[in-house]
């Protein structure tokens, strides 16, 4: 098993007016890929998009 990690941070902070941030950890065992996406201080009431490149 191969472990990734990201660390998220705010790239639009100044226009939602909070710090969003988080992390990614990307577990590859074999054929298998599981994402697990954690973030903190995101504001409600909006949609939040996740995309990976």
């Amino acid at each position: 098993m191969v472990d990734y990690i990201a660390k998220i941070k705010p790239i639009n902070a100044d226009k939602i007016e909070t710090q969003a941030h988080g992390i990614a950890t990307f577990s590859e065992n074999g054929n298998s890929l599981h994402i697990h996406v954690e973030m903190f201080d995101t504001p409600a009431n909006i949609e939040h998009w996740e995309h990976f490149h």
